[in-house]
């Protein structure tokens, strides 16, 4: 075979492969783009995000409302400022010694504050009234009895200056009223004062209810009535979440339910919170879904108002369980400020009233204007007389804001006396807190605090009373440090000595409640022994 046709053979055999393998030298076209398709997957793109991010939100929303339903509101009871005391005229009352305020006596000028009838008391106008149109000062005449326009020059209509008795009118005498009308008068007064004070002691009730301890023994009769393991409770806060109650841990120290008697007759349970061992207070906790709408509605927190206003002679209304009866309120005054009671790193001033009460009254004390001025502890009333006493609600804000919180009590375990500028003076020694003892294992104890020394500063405040020292600590946390300055007594002189006492935790027994513990036990295994000898 020639080259020729062997060429033709290569050639024609390539041709035959060429066309066996055409379809691979065919060009792939992409199809067309189809917007529609495309337009579509982006809707539905954007609608599943829509989507989700509802689901979120809604998701997030319950959870929030969850935690907030279920987490309370902190609750915050702002602090009184103790008022500047100034002389006013030189009458000042039997109020000025042993530490009560200038000004609180009988006698006092200018001393009540409260609205209402006494707002204007002391001020005159001129012609003999006072601001209301009664008779100035203590009820007699002031004036001449003449109408005050008849001494006014230049007051005729004909513009005669001077000349007020050419063409005047005679006055035309006002009647004189029988004693009929003025006992009658006398008495729709007095109904007016009832009505008003039966007024702002109703206001006040909305925030009083009744706690009694239940134990196992206890039937519904029981827990419905009052009786000894029943008190008064005082509605101070509202968290969002529970109705928070401060009242008397005697009633329910030993009781395996708390119940509580709300102002329409409504009986819900409570749990406690926590105690002040050294006031013997404490706060319990009502959960709010537990109380139907239309007691809900019943109930108000309370107002508290200003202790430190108050004065010798102001009126106060006893509300709660004054006598012992639950519901029930009483009018008084204000006799005495100058009571006390001691208590660690500090002491309360009582405010002794001349209202009677009962040896388990409890309840508050309102002034005119509604507000709570003080708690009623009948156990620091005196024997002779049962008058209604309470602690000043001022001093104790910040207890009740720390027990509403459920936080730690701070304390140092010190008890004292204060020293004044007077007596300081007079015995030559310096003023402040005197230490008359320091608690066992105290902060203040291992500190190196003594019996006798004498405290004149803490942290950079000065002239320490025991109320400014208590207010100190308790305005701190436990863990806190806090410098205390004290001057102590050597061979010959006072020697200044510096401390840094860290704060601590009051402990749930104080050394003051265990000793009055321990009595109690004494006194009631007398009496059992009592009564065994005379079965």
């Amino acid at each position: 075979m020639n080259p020729d046709e062997m060429k033709g053979m290569r050639d024609e055999q390539s041709a035959q492969e060429n066309e066996e393998y055409s379809f691979l030298n065919e060009t792939v076209k992409n199809p067309p783009i189809d917007f529609q398709k495309i337009f579509m997957k982006v809707i539905a793109i954007a609608g599943a995000a829509v989507l989700f991010g509802v689901i979120a939100a809604l998701a997030f929303y319950v959870v929030l409302s969850w935690r907030n339903s279920t987490s309370p509101n902190p609750v915050t009871i702002p602090s009184d400022e103790h008022p500047v005391q100034t002389v006013v005229g030189s009458i000042t009352g039997n109020g000025a010694q042993n530490g009560e305020p200038v000004g609180s006596g009988e006698n006092t000028v200018g001393a009540s504050d409260t609205k209402g009838d006494k707002k204007n008391a002391g001020s005159t106008v001129p012609g003999g009234s006072n601001a209301n149109g009664n008779d100035a000062g203590n009820g007699q005449l002031t004036g001449n009895g003449m109408d005050t326009e008849a001494n006014i020059p230049g007051s005729q209509e004909d513009g005669t200056e001077g000349n007020n008795t050419a063409g005047a009118a005679p006055a035309t005498p006002t009647p004189t009223p029988t004693e009929e009308e003025l006992d009658r008068e006398a008495l729709a007064a007095y109904a007016r004062v009832q009505s008003k004070l039966r007024g702002i002691a109703d206001g006040a009730m909305k925030s009083v209810v009744t706690v009694t301890g239940v134990t196992a023994d206890d039937e519904w009769f029981d827990i419905t009535n009052e009786g000894s393991n029943a008190a008064s409770g005082l509605i101070v806060a509202d968290n969002s979440v529970s109705y928070l109650v401060l009242t008397d841990i005697d009633v329910i120290d030993s009781a395996e339910k708390i119940a509580v008697t709300l102002p329409d007759g409504t009986v819900v349970w409570a749990s406690f919170q926590k105690k002040d061992p050294v006031t013997g207070l404490c706060v319990i906790s009502i959960p709010r879904d537990k109380v139907p709408r239309q007691a809900r509605n019943s109930l108000s927190v309370a107002t508290l108002g200003n202790s430190y206003n108050v004065n010798c002679g102001d009126s106060v209304l006893a509300v709660g369980a004054p006598m012992g009866a639950a519901g029930t309120f009483a009018c008084g005054g204000v006799v005495s400020l100058t009571g006390s009671v001691e208590i660690v790193d500090g002491e309360y001033r009582l405010i002794t009233t001349d209202m009677y009460g009962g040896k388990s009254g409890s309840g508050i004390l309102i002034n005119m204007d509604g507000e709570v001025v003080g708690i009623i502890e009948q156990e620091y009333a005196s024997d002779d007389h049962h008058s209604i006493t309470a602690i000043p609600i001022s001093p104790l804000k910040s207890l009740i804001e720390k027990l509403s919180n459920n936080s730690a009590l701070s304390y140092i375990g010190i008890h004292g006396l204060d020293i004044s500028e007077k007596a300081a003076e007079a015995q030559d020694i310096p003023s402040g807190v005197y230490v008359s003892s320091v608690d066992e294992d105290s902060p203040a104890l291992q500190a190196g605090l003594q019996p006798g020394d004498i405290i004149t500063s803490v942290g950079l405040g000065s002239a320490v009373t025991l109320r400014s020292l208590h207010e100190n600590i308790m305005n701190r946390s436990p863990g806190d440090n806090v410098e205390v300055t004290v001057m102590r007594q050597g061979s010959s002189k006072y020697a200044e000595f510096d401390f840094v006492i860290t704060i601590g935790e009051l402990p749930e027994v104080t050394e003051s409640e265990s000793a009055a513990s321990e009595e109690r036990e004494a006194e009631d295994a007398d009496a059992s022994e009592t009564e065994s000898s005379a079965a």
